[in-house]
């Protein structure tokens, strides 16, 4: 029981009564039988209270399956069972993670005898995983308002939610940036063994070498020859969910920080939603001091379902990322060549030389391409090319870092390319981009 602002007015009044009889002694009798009313009232209010909870049941709906960062509606039904007293309720959801965003969060109702009541929530889950609802927390307020009771009415519900898959967006968002269309124009215009597909009307940047004279004769316009890329080869994706991928990232618009492991995931699905449409096998591993997860090379939509399954759970766990475990687990398990693109954030000298020597490994049968993924701390504080150094700036010395460990990230680069591997540096935010854009201009230059 939890006494209301009513109840302590009650109270407050009998107090006023006790200091009223210090001066006239006759007001004790009036102080009694107030004290004794005021009890009985408020004990007779408690009991109908703690009858009333016996009568109300709640039922959860909704969708089990859902994207990051898209609102769902639960759906509460409260059925309030009593025959003839009606009751004050306040609702909320009993959620178990704190990046959970509802509206409306709470909801006030009367509910009269025998009624069913319906609640809608929109629920925005802002991080991936998995997990169940607790239940439906109500207040509940005494039939006179001396006092409220609170209980979590059980209705468990499990819901995964899975990073969201709206590639069409994505799609989009690579043309604006000129990158995906640059890939397609490269593949199309790329020279090799590749095998005809088709004759088709010329477009706007298709090379000269490729018009077929004799059907744009037939046909009174010009007409190129239309060759089909190398289909089936094989890319394997690495995912690194150590210590370094639990960094925040500010996100505009988003109310709260994005991870950067949330950005790998979505490079990875995206590239591998691309990489099935080119008829490519892929595969995945996800690794952090050890190989968590492994998919071999496959085709076909169910397979990318698998993928989104395997990665929808993965948190950043607190342990150094050992890149050997990983590379080794390809070397052992795939045979044949394979595109092998790790996503990582590498910050010193010691992990980068750990990476060196096992991308050489390597090397000789797979082609390596490493995304790594910039620091924002670090290019914030980068100046500007032509800035001037100024001794008075509070800030001197943090740039001074931020251009030392730019200078070591440029060693570990030029290191990783020697060692025969493609590497690609990118900030989060185009992460996405960068992967499929490189992805595209391997497949166009027949790298792999």
């Amino acid at each position: 029981m939890i006494a209301s602002q009513r109840l302590l007015i009650a109270i407050c009044i009998a107090m006023l009564i006790a200091l009223v009889a210090i001066f006239w002694p006759p007001a004790i009798y009036v102080l009694v039988i107030y004290d004794a009313c005021l009890v009985l009232i408020a004990l007779l209010d408690w009991i109908m209270l703690q009858q009333s909870k016996k009568f109300i049941l709640v039922e959860v709906a909704g969708e089990t399956t859902w994207s990051r960062g898209r609102a769902q509606d639960i759906e509460y039904t409260v059925f309030y069972k009593h025959k003839s007293r009606s009751i004050q309720v306040r609702c909320r959801g009993d959620w178990p993670r704190q990046d959970i965003s509802v509206d409306p969060d709470v909801h006030d109702l009367t509910l009269a005898p025998r009624q069913v009541a319906k609640i809608v929530m929109k629920v925005t889950s802002l991080s991936r995983g998995s997990f169940t609802t607790r239940g439906l927390f109500i207040e509940l307020r005494s039939p006179l308002g001396f006092s409220y009771s609170q209980r979590c009415y059980e209705a468990p519900l499990t819901i995964s939610v899975y990073p969201d898959l709206n590639y069409q967006d994505a799609y989009g968002l690579l043309a604006r940036a000129n990158r995906l269309h640059q890939g397609r124009r490269r593949r199309r215009a790329a020279n090799g063994d590749n095998e005809f597909e088709r004759l088709r009307q010329y477009q706007q940047g298709d090379s000269l070498n490729r018009i077929d004279w004799k059907a744009s004769a037939r046909s009174d316009e010009i007409i190129v020859r239309d060759f089909q890329a190398t289909q089936c080869q094989n890319i394997t994706i690495l995912v690194d969910h150590g210590r370094l991928m639990a960094t925040r990232l500010a996100s505009n618009g988003a109310q709260q920080m994005r991870q950067m492991l949330d950005e790998v995931i979505d490079a990875a699905l995206l590239l591998g939603h691309v990489a099935l449409n080119q008829r490519d096998l892929v595969g995945m591993v996800t690794f952090a001091d050890r190989v968590t997860h492994w998919q071999p090379p496959k085709s076909g939509k169910s397979h990318f379902n698998h993928m989104v399954h395997g990665l929808h759970n993965l948190n950043a766990e607190s342990v150094l990322s050992r890149f050997d475990s990983a590379l080794l687990h390809v070397a052992q398990h795939q045979r044949k060549r394979s595109l092998v693109v790790m996503i990582t954030h590498v910050l010193d000298l010691s992990s980068a030389k750990r990476l060196h020597h096992h991308i050489q490994a390597i090397a000789h049968r797979h082609l390596p391409l490493i995304i790594l993924i910039k620091d924002p701390d670090v290019e914030d504080m980068l100046p500007e090319p032509n800035e001037q150094f100024d001794p008075h700036d509070g800030l001197w010395w943090q740039r001074a870092a931020a251009c030392t460990v730019a200078l070591e990230r440029r060693q570990i680069v030029e290191k990783l390319r020697h060692a025969g591997s493609l590497v690609v540096e990118s900030t989060a935010e185009d992460l996405s981009a960068q992967v499929v854009s490189e992805y595209l201009r391997v497949k166009a230059m027949h790298l792999l």
